[in-house]
């Protein structure tokens, strides 16, 4: 019967020569002249600065073109197929709707490849491990799901031998997915194949065992599928710390259901951090650091997680210890910046005047996804890191939105034949006062307060705000977004990071009139996100409308 310890991680992985051994070859020898298609070759080795090939079936497909729709329909068929195989022939059961829906989704979005999945559920998962299978039988399991085969007779004998010598299940799980075979198999499923290294081998288990410990701990049930799953990935990847694991379930939504009391929260908290009981004298004392006001939640979690007991749960399980930022905390009493006329909020035309607006004050002004309006200021003090920007006069944004403008621009420029210009990027505090001041001065305090900005208001301070234009009309237009350029930028500027920020009929959500020359660079995800779901504003998208 198989023992634990054939789960034990060695210190260096030996890979054994394959030279001679049926059926697995090792990467790069053999799956170049596999017939291997094209595409699963690119997706791993692909040059990031080679242009995209329009027949990658791995690119991006348009809303607009119903076949691609279909290939996305048939593809995502594809990849239920592929998780429900590897349900039925690594814990010999049908898939859960949650675990079905969790993989597949991991696949579709290339968060994760097949050899990632097979990690998970060979390597990683206590369903599997628990089943108590003999080495032949592990064997068995391995050559059905990575090579879709029944073992050959002298093949099978030789890693019987391995395992019996002290090799470990990891790392031929580790030669197994070197072979060409897999890579064939993972081609006819539209997945990537992908590699298992032997860093990430060495902490899956132990990762998967902790996420659960330390979600009971904290949520007082059993975590599901998606996620464990999800956890011991990002713990294995170091894509997240123990520290971070313990913030994010401490301050989650389903803990803050749960109404927990001051002593029972440090109560599951200590249960989390280590992984054992509390003493009644620790408990009693952060408790009463919470109740007392004298510290916050949140500074409570990240005094427990520096502490040496915790680093050494983390050692013990092979995850990263991580250190919190004191400054980011959730339950941080709010700032605010008081408003400069007293009398509360004046109104013009459904318009409020911002001079006479108590705003909250913005913690993190260097998030690219940040609110930033009438009611959440940005520090008077804050200036962004800035760069020149091309295709302008002058103009200076983040580095991040300056490069995301220049792809667009070109992309633009590419399909319309039209050249977009930068009319106005990063702005001063003290030049959105002046031009306030300016616009009541010409135009009325109405206009003003529907059209302009009061310092701290303004997404332009940010670096992330454009006014945009074209080179052959470089002013702002609330008609171009009519223009064949602006019709592009709608359709395509979230595939760069992108947003019409103040859209027509949306002036009563987002506080400001519609101007049609106006974008925000939140970043691809979330501007991809509110196109996908029909989201107009930033104000909706936060559920903050004003």
């Amino acid at each position: 019967m198989l023992r634990r310890r054939l789960f034990t991680r060695l210190a260096g992985l030996l890979l054994v020569p394959m030279i001679g051994l049926p059926a697995v070859t090792v990467r790069g020898e053999a799956q170049r002249g596999s017939g291997t298609p094209s595409f699963i070759l690119e997706a791993q080795e692909k040059d990031p600065t080679e242009s995209e090939d329009p027949g990658d079936p791995d690119a991006p497909k348009s809303p607009d073109n119903p076949e691609e729709n279909e290939e996305i329909s048939e593809q995502e068929k594809k990849i239920r197929a592929f998780v429900e195989r590897l349900y039925t022939i690594a814990l010999v059961r049908e898939s859960d709707p949650e675990g079905l829906a969790f993989w597949t989704e991991q696949l579709t979005s290339l968060k994760m490849t097949g050899a990632d999945c097979v990690r998970n559920f060979l390597l990683g998962a206590p369903e599997f491990l628990d089943r108590g299978l003999t080495n032949g039988e592990i064997l068995d399991v391995l050559y059905a799901a990575i090579m879709d085969r029944e073992p050959d007779e002298g093949g099978k004998a030789f890693w019987e031998e391995q395992l019996s010598k002290g090799d470990t299940v990891d790392s031929v799980t580790l030669r197994f997915i070197d072979s060409p075979e897999w890579c064939n198999i993972c081609a006819s499923y539209g997945i990537r194949s992908g590699a298992i290294t032997a860093k990430a081998t060495q902490s899956t288990e132990s990762s998967w065992i902790y996420s659960q410990k330390t979600i009971q701990a904290c949520l007082d049930r059993e975590g599901s599928t998606a996620e464990l799953s999800d956890f011991s990935l990002r713990l294995t990847n170091l894509e997240l710390s123990g520290s971070a694991m313990i913030s994010e379930l401490f301050t989650g939504e389903d803990c803050q259901k749960l109404e927990l009391s001051d002593k029972e929260y440090v109560t599951r908290l200590y249960r989390a951090c280590f992984l054992q009981d509390g003493d009644e004298t620790g408990i009693t004392f952060w408790a009463g650091q919470i109740t007392g006001k004298q510290m916050t939640k949140y500074q409570v979690i990240c005094s427990l997680t520096e502490t040496e007991q915790f680093a050494s749960v983390c050692k013990d399980y092979g995850i990263d210890q991580g250190v919190l930022d004191r400054n980011k905390d959730p339950y941080a009493p709010k700032k605010y910046v008081e408003p400069v006329i007293a009398g509360g909020p004046r109104w013009y035309n459904g318009y409020v005047d911002p001079r006479t607006v108590r705003a909250e004050l913005i913690a993190d002004p260097t998030d690219i996804t940040v609110l930033c309006n009438k009611y959440y200021s940005v520090p008077l003090d804050y200036v962004p890191e800035l760069v020149p920007v091309k295709y302008s006069k002058g103009q200076m944004l983040r580095p991040e939105a300056a490069s995301a403008w220049e792809a667009m621009h070109d992309a633009c420029l590419k399909a319309t034949g039209t050249s977009l210009y930068l009319v106005s990027g990063y702005r001063s505090q003290d030049t959105q006062r002046n031009s306030f001041y300016r616009c009541i001065n010409t135009k009325g305090i109405a206009h003003a307060c529907a059209y302009y900005a009061w310092p701290g208001r303004s997404e332009h301070p940010l670096g992330l705000g454009l006014d945009i234009g074209t080179t052959s009309h470089p002013s702002i237009s609330k008609s171009f977004v009519e223009t064949t350029a602006g019709k592009w930028v709608l359709a395509h500027g979230h595939e760069y990071g992108f947003i019409w920020r103040y859209p027509s009929g949306c002036g009563q959500i987002t506080g400001i009139a519609e101007e049609g020359w106006h974008f925000r660079y939140v970043g691809v995800k979330v501007a991809t996100e509110m196109y996908d779901n029909g989201i107009r504003t930033l104000e909706e998208y936060y559920g903050k409308v004003q």
